[in-house]
């Protein structure tokens, strides 16, 4: 936050300026004005720093766009979305190393070292690097182009693209295309080989940068780098059922007395692989992993590409894993198969050679469900943590029908920790009846086993899903499930057709959360694709056997706070509820447009520039106005108060009218409430009070008792409409989550079916849990039919109130 220079500063600096003449010494007042005025900016630069951040987007060099939401706790989950729909670039690879997340189209991964960065597939680098997104969409065309005419000639590099040595990254060597431009239509499609080794042939060095040896390393000695010999690789390495997987050449390193700092003996580990029909492998991907130190790798070298069946690294002595990630490619350039391989404990002494041939993966994923499905999306995720250090994460999303096979690893590791499980999107085949799909994911620790899974009703929970648009449209929804071990997580979204219900089955186990969102409908005209009109949803753990109910997007949208779904657990999401206290300090966060489903927040007030939108807030004492602003996304500000126990007030006002906007375009909320000063305070997991990057969780604080409100229209389609005459609405009052409210004293609906000029009673019945049920007639006069706006008030026996109107809350049909 750029701190402003006050309007007192200026004067004075004005002044002094002007004259010539030095400018007096300031008044008290003065000073404790600035201080007053730094303090609140100190106040503001705090709060904008810690609130949840809204979702970035990052355009990868091959047009694939990355969406990345904050957690709250540091985490970060992710929605790719690849540039490709179909052909080996709509296969990702996701690649986590030394605290950084990659993920790399499959097209790209014959390139890597070999005229691509792996830094272009940096899921954090600064916007200031990223490529246009049109351009980048071009590249990825274009380097898919590249891959198909590189695998009908056998061999990958030197040439089209990549001719005369052409290289693209952050740091571009000689003769290279500069940082950040990517080749034309004059850029030829072809080239001549250069005589450039591939980088492939030379050992990627794992040295300390400041050669200071690292754990597990030798303390002294010399390097012992061997340049790679034409002799192909032996297999003396053990079956998969051993834990390590070494053949260490007969001749130790040698030794002598250092003249100068010792450095770190290296060695020569080579990699060596087949593809699945035997050929020596040009296009598979290689890491290696080091169980001891995983600080010792960066990102480069810890990854390589195979060529010519081998991919070679330099390495200290010690406990280390491989991998390998293969996939086959049919005539029309699809993915038709993906294989990987797993080494998870090898021992290091001197050079080494290791076996990781594609047909190692023996075991296919299978899921035998209840009902009949169709695979639509599958991969696999391994987790690799050293004894120090960031893990090591490889997850590969197929794509849609694409099979996955795996290397089993039957004995537990013994350094460090292994985590695993395949993933896999399953729907109902084309037919009558109400749509259905699997949501399936199987963890497993220490080991990989076979991966043939029988599902039962015991293993999953199953949820009726409504999904809410006003329109026939094409929208996008993802459903990420994470388990508490991973440090990120999140999968490709997937076209839905608006509005909709299906039955979910998703896989339930006490330590996996479930996250995602819905897109109304999505739109990349501004060089991103940005998600519009729906809703995000908190992390959410299902019980096994249990049946749920889920509304996307259910009319009418309103502002609510977030809330917390379901026990806390590790790693569940942290979640700032709508208003708290801390000393006297009010902080509030509130989410404009949001639906009636707990744990479900919508996208605020964000649009694209052919939308309105507004908003607006006040926040009052004692009916005095403390503070007043223009929300951007969320209504999220801090204020300080008085000491003395007071009434506060808060309004909203949101607007959003667009050509996808019909119901739901306008909300209007008061609060009042009764508050004081607060000394410590405590919330349970996962509530905070604020959420601090690398803190920790920050509960001193209590939440505000702020009344909440929540609808449920009788009858409503998933177009929000209801059929004309006898209506109910189900309104359920409450307080914001954590705090001490009050009991409910009383409740009162009216609606308005001429856009708010009169507005007319309902009668509203108490019911039980906080549940007040109205009944009123609504007859449509016009074919068109008529929208209905709804105006509802509510207090508790504390004194709070609210009240809130709400424009076209929903339709009622001729």
């Amino acid at each position: 936050m750029r701190k402003s220079l006050t309007v007192l500063g200026v004067a004075v600096f004005v002044a002094a300026g002007a004259t010539g003449v030095a400018a007096a010494e300031p008044s008290q007042q003065q000073l404790q004005q600035w201080n007053q005025q730094q303090q609140q900016e100190q106040r503001q630069q705090k709060q904008q720093q810690q609130r949840q951040p809204q979702a970035r987007s990052v355009v990868l060099i091959t047009g694939d766009v990355v969406t990345v939401r904050p957690a709250g706790d540091g985490r970060e989950v992710f929605d790719v979305q690849p540039a490709a729909q179909k052909g080996a670039a709509r296969s990702i690879v996701h690649l986590g190393l030394g605290g950084r997340d990659y993920e790399i189209p499959a097209t790209a991964l014959p390139y890597l070292g070999k005229g691509l960065d792996l830094g272009l597939f940096d899921v954090h680098a600064p916007a200031a690097n990223q490529p246009d997104r049109v351009a980048a969409a071009e590249f990825g065309r274009k380097l898919a182009r590249q891959y198909d005419q590189d695998r009908a000639r056998g061999s990958f590099g030197g040439q089209g693209l990549f001719a005369n040595g052409a290289h693209f990254g952050n740091e571009s060597p000689k003769d290279a295309t500069p940082k950040g431009e990517l080749p034309t239509d004059e850029t030829p499609e072809t080239g001549t080989p250069t005589n450039e080794t591939p980088e492939t042939e030379t050992p990627k060095t794992g040295t300390p940068k400041d050669a200071t040896p690292k754990a597990g390393a030798p303390k002294t000695g010399t390097s012992t780098n061997k340049p790679p010999t034409d002799e192909p690789p032996t297999d003396e390495s053990p079956t998969d059922e051993s834990p390590t997987d070494e053949s260490p050449t007969n001749e130790p390193p040698k030794t002598e007395t250092p003249q100068q700092q010792p450095r770190t003996v290296m060695n020569t580990v080579t990699l060596a692989a087949n593809e699945i029909d035997g050929k020596p492998s040009d296009t598979g991907l290689a890491v290696l992993y080091n169980n001891d130190d995983a600080t010792l790798f960066d990102g480069n070298e810890a990854s390589n590409t195979y060529y010519g069946g081998v991919a070679k690294f330099s390495a200290p002595a010690g406990n280390y894993s491989a991998f390998s990630v293969f996939f086959t490619t049919g005539a029309d350039g699809s993915v038709t198969e993906v294989r990987e391989v797993v080494n998870p404990e090898l021992t290091v002494k001197g050079d080494t050679t290791v076996r990781m041939d594609a047909a190692r993966a023996t075991s296919k994923v299978t899921w035998v469900t209840p009902r009949p499905a169709l695979l639509d999306d599958n991969g696999f995720f391994i987790r690799r943590a050293a004894k120090t250090g960031p893990a090591l994460t490889l997850d590969y999303d197929a794509g849609p029908g694409v099979p996955v096979w795996v290397s089993p690893v039957a004995k537990a590791v013994r350094t460090g920790e292994l985590q695993s499980y395949p993933y896999s999107r399953l729907i109902s085949p084309p037919g009558p009846g109400t749509p259905y799909e699997y949501q399936l994911q199987k963890a497993t620790v220490g080991t990989i086993p076979g991966q043939r899974y029988v599902v039962t009703d015991k293993d999953v929970a199953t949820i009726d899903a409504s999904y809410y648009s006003e329109f026939e449209l094409v929208g996008r929804h993802q459903q990420t499930g994470m388990f508490s071990f991973e440090d990120s997580g999140g999968r490709s979204s997937v076209p839905i057709a608006l509005p909709r219900r299906q039955t979910e089955y998703v896989s339930a186990a006490p330590d996996l959360l479930w996250f995602g969102g819905l897109a109304k409908y999505v739109d990349s005209t501004g060089g991103f694709e940005g998600w519009y009109g729906a809703q995000y949803t908190n992390s959410e753990v299902y019980p096994a056997g249990r049946h749920f109910s889920e509304g996307f997007n259910q009319f009418p949208l309103h502002p609510t706070a977030h809330t917390a779904v379901g026990p806390a657990i590790k790693n569940s999401f942290l979640t700032v509820p709508g208003a708290v206290r801390k000393g006297d300090d009010v902080s509030v966060l509130l989410t404009p447009f949001s639906d009636n489903q707990p744990g479900h927040n919508g996208m605020g007030l964000y649009g694209e520039s052919r939308d309105t939108i507004s908003g607006h807030y006040v926040l009052t004492q004692d009916g005095k106005t403390v503070a007043e602003g223009v929300p951007d996304g969320d209504v999220s500000f801090s204020q300080p108060v008085s000491a003395t126990p007071s009434t506060l007030g808060l309004t909203v006002d949101a607007g959003r009218q667009g050509p996808n906007y019909l119901l739901s375009t306008a909300s209007h909320t008061e609060w009042t409430w009764r508050s004081q000063h607060v000394d410590g305070g405590g919330l349970p997991a996962p509530l905070v009070c604020v959420i601090s990057r690398g803190d920790a969780p920050d509960r001193a604080c209590a939440v505000e008792p702020l009344l909440s409100l929540g609808y449920a229209v009788g009858g409503l389609g998933v177009n929000g409409s209801a059929a004309g005459g006898a209506q109910t609405l189900d309104v359920t009052v409450g307080h914001l989550q954590g705090a001490a409210g009050s009991a409910v004293t009383g409740t009162t609906v009216q609606f308005s079916t001429d856009g708010g000029k009169t507005w007319q009673d309902a009668t509203v019945t108490p019911g039980a849990n906080g549940v007040f049920h109205a009944a009123y007639t609504v007859t449509a006069t016009s074919m068109r039919g008529t929208d209905v706006a709804l105006r509802v008030t509510a207090a508790d026996a504390a004194g709070a109130t609210i009240a809130e109107t709400l424009t076209a809350a929903y339709h009622v049909n001729y």
